[in-house]
């Protein structure tokens, strides 16, 4: 029997960023601790419920329940239209996204009454909330750390942030353990005033914890590194997406008919693009995209946002006469895909993708290898631990391309480099062989770390049995 179960007594509010990304790891992560009986709350705003409700809903019915706590989210008050509750809603446009990232600001005061409300025992909340820190510590409740990124990219950034004190030169590519990452690929917070890191850093080291949606068998040494310099207790539980894998439909509303068409496919025939919620390219990159896929012969399924941003024109930068000349072998897919459903499918071969965390670790729990393509944020890093650590895919950007987190400093990728890396792992040779066999190792290991007895079911069931302890030596205290 899970001795985790029954304890309602504790109880955890979860507040995420307000992006796409960070809402669904959120998600899946609070709704594995409702699973065990933690009485769980999550906060959002009321723009974002239709996102959520369909899992709150269908896990309910599993009998695992939550409540959502709304926060107002006054968008006209910094300029924003009515209705941008989160990232993915934003104009592609910097000017958007710093008033939103002023309005984040504004959510303080509604945070802290709903916790004076509801008194929760821990907040769990994102690493991009830093002054969630000083606000649970006001209020006397311990605050873990979330931050949607693997143990394994914040251990490669904690090292670089501590080179970046004693470098001089911009140019020359950091080392950790014979990974190279420059300048240039770091997220953005590098390259702003030091200030902005150490808040980052000093509000993580006032926390209780950190949290993780991966696991100790991936990069376990780096796990183990964290562990011992951090100042913070770490927990592994993911991957959360595994919650519902057993489910036999894994991402819910398929109404674009995706599985019915992936199901006349072959075995590992099937190309899935996607770049995730935010990323957008330019036209120039999306034709070539194009133009590799329409010369590579193989299925495929490409989501697209459309050129700059706008679904509007996807027809605009399409190669001319594309449609035609893939139709049946290719489907462009418009805004949303299911994607857990598609990855999990025996036709998919391989997944370019950005390598926004989630996406990642749902590739390799799938067992999908992958071209790697990282756009920003912590990518670049990931991009080193598929392609260096696990050899679980391939570089889409090959050497000479101009790499950045900054679209504007991008070099295109051309149809030819695209169409070589695609060749490489879903061709028959042997590195194709190599990189499909590690691929479905990482399968087998992430899905067996969630069962009972796994690396993360102990890691989660430890964690709920020592937040649990904490919570009722505080109210003992407290005298209630």
């Amino acid at each position: 029997m899970d001795s985790t179960q029954g304890h309602h007594d504790l109880h955890i509010f979860f507040f995420p960023y307000l992006a796409l990304g960070h809402m669904i790891a959120y998600l899946d992560t609070a709704l594995l601790f409702a699973s065990r009986g933690v009485k769980v709350s999550y906060i959002t705003t009321a723009g974002n419920l239709p996102s959520l409700l369909p899992a709150v809903s269908s896990a309910a019915a599993n009998g695992a329940s939550m409540q959502l706590l709304l926060l107002p989210f006054p968008s006209e008050e910094v300029g924003l239209p009515s209705g941008c509750e989160n990232t993915n809603s934003l104009p592609m446009t910097d000017a958007a996204h710093e008033k939103f990232y002023n309005l984040i600001q504004l959510l303080q005061q509604p945070l802290r009454q709903l916790i004076v409300d509801h008194r929760p025992d821990f907040l769990v909340a994102d690493e991009l909330y830093p002054w969630t820190s000083d606000l649970a510590i006001s209020l006397n409740i311990p605050r873990v750390v979330f931050n949607v990124f693997s143990h394994f990219a914040v251990f490669i950034l904690d090292q670089v942030e501590q080179m970046m004190i004693n470098s001089r030169n911009d140019d020359k590519p950091f080392v950790v353990d014979e990974i190279e990452i420059t300048k240039a690929e770091l997220p953005k917070v590098f390259h702003y005033p030091k200030i902005a890191l150490d808040m980052f850093r000093e509000a993580r080291n006032k926390s209780y914890g950190l949290l993780f949606n991966s696991f100790d068998e991936l990069a376990p040494e780096y796990a183990e590194r964290l562990k011992m310099d951090g100042k913070s207790r770490v927990w592994n539980v993911g991957p959360v997406s595994l919650r519902h894998w057993k489910e036999a439909d894994v991402d819910g509303n398929d109404d674009k008919g995706i599985k019915a068409w992936l199901d006349d496919k072959k075995d590992r025939s099937v190309l899935y693009i996607a770049f995730g919620s935010e990323c957008v390219f330019s036209d120039d990159q999306l034709r070539e995209i194009g133009l590799a896929l329409e010369g590579s012969g193989r299925a495929f399924i490409w989501v697209v946002r459309g050129g700059g941003g706008g679904l509007d024109t996807i027809g605009d930068w399409l190669p001319k006469g594309f449609e035609e000349k893939v139709e049946g072998r290719g489907l462009v897919v418009r805004g949303w895909a299911p994607q857990r459903l598609i990855l999990n499918h025996p036709a998919l071969g391989a997944f370019v993708t950005h390598c926004g965390w989630n996406s990642t670790v749902e590739a390799l729990s799938c067992g999908v290898p992958m071209i790697a393509w990282p756009l920003h944020s912590e990518q670049f890093v990931n991009e080193r631990l598929i392609v260096q650590v696990l050899g679980t895919g391939v570089s889409a950007i090959e050497q000479g391309v101009k790499r950045s987190t900054f679209a504007e400093q991008k070099e295109v990728v051309k149809a030819e480099a695209v169409k070589r890396a695609v060749d490489r792992v879903m061709g028959e040779g042997r590195e194709a062989a190599e990189i499909r066999s590690r691929a479905e190792k990482y399968k087998k290991i992430s899905r067996a770390v969630v069962e009972e007895g796994g690396s993360s079911y102990v890691n989660l069931t430890s964690m709920i049995q020592e937040l649990t302890k904490v919570a009722r030596e505080k109210k003992r205290e407290a005298g209630y």
